[in-house]
């Protein structure tokens, strides 16, 4: 029956997302340690884990469409109120939402790391190359606040 279908097609859902929880955790990891080669290898992971999940969206799409049910939360969850008879569907919609709650937080965290670092190392490498940095001033030997000389000599060149 379809029914049991939807229900497998949630399982897997909320299995892979559980599995993107645990791959953002690595992938903080790995930001925070600055370890590119590990950076590399989850996102790789994270790239395929995602493919993953759309196709499984996709499939509900599909089996939700022969059912009658547009593929919308309001639709949804009208079919599982109107369908759901022991609340296992709910249940797991509800796990579902939690669980990609979860895992929207931890990208937004792992996406603030990289752009730190994004923006630590922009600022490096524009010391090295001699500026001071996109817009930033510097004191003199009396204590007043000077733009950067374009002449300065940079790190590469000294």
């Amino acid at each position: 029956m379809s029914f049991s279908e939807l229900h497998t097609l949630l399982q897997q859902q909320v299995d892979s997302a559980r599995e993107l929880t645990a791959l953002l955790g690595r992938e903080r990891e790995a930001l925070e340690g600055k370890d590119p080669e590990q950076i590399t290898a989850v996102v790789t992971e994270k790239q395929a884990l995602l493919s993953q999940l759309s196709q499984i969206e996709m499939n509900r799409e599909k089996l939700l469409h022969s059912l009658g049910v547009e593929n919308t939360p309001e639709a949804f969850n009208r079919f599982i109120q109107e369908n759901d008879t022991n609340d296992k569907l709910a249940t797991l919609a509800d796990e579902l939402r939690s669980v990609l709650d979860n895992c929207f937080q931890m990208n937004r965290v792992n996406g603030g790391i990289a752009e730190l670092s994004y923006h630590y190392l922009a600022h490096s490498l524009a010391i090295l190359r001699g500026g001071e940095g996109e817009n930033e001033t510097t004191y003199g030997p009396q204590g007043k606040t000077k733009a950067p000389a374009d002449n300065q000599r940079s790190l590469a060149k000294a």
